[in-house]
């Protein structure tokens, strides 16, 4: 696991930590006022089209404001983009 401090927009910094389990990285992101950690799982593509595991699909509702996100990188694209989605989004 790797931890990190990075100051947000306001100066004040949010740790960043990241996990990788069963072969998925994930950041965890903890803001400076004790609000609620939210996890980004984060997913990377060099060529091709973005693959990922279904058992991790499931049946979900949307959510008003979601705590889990997934980051998808693109690698293939130049330069690098990055694209953000609610987890309950990809999932379903």
């Amino acid at each position: 696991m790797l931890s990190s401090q990075q100051p947000s927009s306001g100066g004040e910094a949010r740790t960043f930590e990241t996990e990788t389990h069963r072969g998925s990285t994930h950041l965890k992101i903890t803001p400076p006022n004790g609000g609620h950690t939210k996890r980004a799982y984060l997913k990377t593509r060099r060529t091709g089209d973005w693959q990922t595991d279904m058992r991790k699909g499931q049946p979900r509702e949307p959510e008003g404001e979601p705590r889990d996100s997934w980051l998808f990188v693109d690698l293939a694209s130049e330069p690098p983009q990055f694209f953000i989605a609610p987890a309950w989004w990809v999932e379903n």
